[in-house]
């Protein structure tokens, strides 16, 4: 068998990940037989390089890895990837997603919640949770723990 490599006149490349994809040349390599027919049941292998840039949303104000716990929401003691969203001209949710969903696992609107630095008891500490602050309204308290106190700064200017 012979192998050729035929061109299909499709490649995407961008020229900058901000800028919108064009089409050059894809390659295909074909086997095929006398004549130059192409052998049956061989697979066309394809050559595809694609670049994916997906946007923060606008209403998005932080997001990152936190430990989290909470009275009512998020009541066990774990890493889970928050979201700061806004909701209104002045409501603030915080949101928890799971790996590849795109709907919130758990959600707490923000209204009404003061935000504290908070010093625990580091030897009872996760090595990533050392730098906490708290979210308290009356009766509900939420913990969260971050892993360095950059991302706590981050954290609680963007909840005050």
């Amino acid at each position: 068998a012979v192998v050729s490599t035929q061109s299909t006149g499709f490649k995407m490349k961008p020229e900058t990940l901000s800028d919108k994809p064009k089409w050059d040349d894809i390659e295909a390599k074909v086997e095929v037989g006398p004549g130059g027919v192409p052998l049956p049941n061989q697979a066309f292998g394809l050559q595809l390089k694609t670049c994916v840039k997906m946007d923060k949303p606008e209403n998005m104000k932080l997001g990152g890895l936190l430990y989290i716990r909470g009275t009512s929401h998020w009541q066990k003691w774990k890493q889970r990837y928050i979201v700061l969203v806004k909701v209104g001209q002045i409501v603030f949710c915080l949101c928890s997603y799971k790996e590849k969903q795109a709907t919130p696992n758990e959600m707490l609107t923000l209204e009404g919640y003061t935000v504290n630095y908070y010093s625990p008891d580091h030897q009872d500490c996760e090595e990533d949770a050392k730098f906490q602050f708290r979210l308290l309204k009356e009766g509900e308290e939420v913990t969260c723990g971050a892993k360095d106190s950059h991302t706590q700064q981050l954290w609680v200017n963007a909840l005050y």
